[in-house]
């Protein structure tokens, strides 16, 4: 009884939230962007963020079924950076100052009056670059997870690639993607599952890493450096942010999000491996090096900075 009193009290106030969310302030530079690929953890990452409910969580506003303003941007929409819009750029400020409301984006939301936002996205990777020049002033953390662990993950949850939609695009193929374009069509032609997220997995992230200036445009937090190295990764990412943390957020670290898998782990970075053998490990290293993002991890699968700097000036 106690249980189900539990879940009738958590709908109970999950729909009070959504229902009486005041924004007090709605001048954009008061937004957190939290970017990655679906899977990547984000949701962890921003109950860390959110550790002390200091911020009004945005959730997913990007979503095509779940929010009727952005119905036509796919799933993986890119946009380039010098786009002059004004209903995009209206659409956009929407979301960055709070103004745009609805069961699904504050679904997640535990406070009722807030003067600042943690905005989690996992469908805008393609145009953080966009939101950085006409937004320059938001800070956006952009979190990555090794492509085999996001991958298990998919597979798991039979989720589409989406790797069809890239190809419809002329844009993106023009600016990033057509040197590519024979080996994404081959993956989709005769590539496996595994093969065509890892795939994905690469392109979602390669075009922001060339994008973006690395801790002036945006901040990079590797998951797998957060998960093993948490004082340090912390540290890196309130100063960021420019908000100060104390020991509760240490709770948070070990705590599943409401998105995990029962059979996730946090701390396990490589509990992957149970699904995924070898020869799939190596397919995945493969589709890396076309796309000179092999060396981003390490052999033990964890972050390395100075590559991911190099990758992305040259």
């Amino acid at each position: 009884m106690n249980k189900v009193l539990k879940n009738v009290s958590t709908r109970i106030n999950r729909q009070f939230y959504r229902t009486f969310t005041i924004d007090k302030n709605n001048n954009y530079r008061n937004s957190v962007l939290l970017a990655g690929s679906g899977r990547s953890g984000t949701t962890w990452v921003s109950n860390i963020i959110n550790y002390d409910n200091e911020y009004r969580y945005m959730f997913e506003p990007f979503h095509p079924d779940k929010v009727a303003e952005f119905k036509d941007f796919g799933f993986h929409k890119y946009i380039r950076e010098n786009t002059n819009d004004d209903v995009l750029l209206k659409r956009m400020e929407s979301v960055l100052t709070g103004s745009i409301k609805n069961k699904w984006i504050d679904g997640l939301n535990k406070r009722i009056v807030s003067d600042k936002r943690l905005i989690k996205v996992i469908r805008g990777n393609l145009f953080l670059k966009y939101i950085s020049r006409k937004f320059p002033e938001i800070p956006i953390v952009f979190l990555m997870r090794h492509p085999c662990a996001v991958t298990n993950s998919r597979i798991k949850l039979n989720w589409r690639d989406h790797l069809d939609d890239l190809l419809k695009q002329e844009e993106v193929m023009k600016d990033f993607l057509n040197e590519f374009k024979a080996y994404i069509e081959g993956t989709l032609e005769n590539g496996s599952i595994f093969e065509k997220h890892v795939m994905m997995w690469c392109i979602e992230n390669y075009i922001p890493l060339k994008q973006m200036t690395l801790n002036k445009e945006f901040h990079v937090v590797f998951y797998e450096n957060l998960a093993v190295n948490p004082e340090e990764e912390m540290g890196r990412l309130f100063k960021y942010i420019d908000k100060k943390y104390d020991q509760k957020v240490y709770s948070i670290l070990s705590t599943p999000s409401d998105t995990v898998r029962k059979d996730s782990s946090i701390t396990n970075i490589q509990s992957w491996k149970k699904n995924i053998n070898k020869d799939q490990i190596k397919k995945a290293k493969e589709i890396l090096e076309i796309f000179d993002m092999d060396k981003i991890y390490t052999d033990e699968f964890i972050g390395d900075y100075q590559q991911l700097d190099k990758f992305m000036k040259c």
